[in-house]
Order: C-alpha cells, then structure tokens, then sequence
C-alpha cells in the first residue's frame, strides 16, 4: 500500500509541474503573440509613411517635370 501511496504522491507531483510548465508556456505564447501583433502594427504604419513620401515625392517629379516645360503646377 505505501507503494501506491508514493507512485501517487509521485504522479500528483509531477502532474502539478507538467500543469505549471504548460501555464508558463501559453503565457510566453502571449507574451510572443502581443509583442508580433505591436510589431505588425508598427510595420503598417511604416508602410503608410513610405506611401505617404513616395506620393509626395511622385508629386515633386511631376511639378520639377511641368516646371521644365514653363508650365507652373500648383
């Protein structure tokens, strides 16, 4: 009987670290999954911003384009 007693005492403790283990690893999950999430929304805007100069810049190179041909854009 005390051979049970242990096995199950065993079995209970390591079926309580197996349970801790997984809680830390979904946790780190988390934490991996929220710091992809920021660092997608951060790359967006970035994106827009490159848009934004490249429009800009478009914008520019016609007006230097028009201002050669004595046509003034406004």
């Amino acid at each position: 009987m005390q051979k049970v007693d242990r096995n199950e005492r065993v079995l209970n403790e390591n079926l309580q670290r197996l349970n801790k283990m997984v809680v830390d690893e979904i946790n780190q999950m988390h934490t991996h999954i929220d710091s992809v999430m920021m660092i997608n929304e951060n790359i967006q805007q970035i994106q827009r911003g490159i848009e934004e100069c490249q429009h800009t810049f478009e914008i520019l190179v016609d007006a230097f384009l028009h201002a050669q041909e004595g046509v003034i854009q406004p």
